[in-house]
């Protein structure tokens, strides 16, 4: 049941990074999502240089 499923979502995931009009988008959700998680990342420990 779960090998089809991740099967299926590689393949979609695929899809939409070979689409130049999408690659962009998802470039600047990941770049979003990390500065996010840095911002976390110190909140937590303000005593770490990153």
């Amino acid at each position: 049941m779960f090998f089809p499923f991740s099967l299926s979502f590689i393949t979609v995931s695929c899809f939409f990074f070979s689409h130049h009009k999408l690659q962009p988008l998802l470039f600047t959700l990941l770049k979003n999502g990390f500065h996010h998680f840095q911002l976390d990342t110190h909140k937590n420990f303000p005593n770490s240089r990153l």
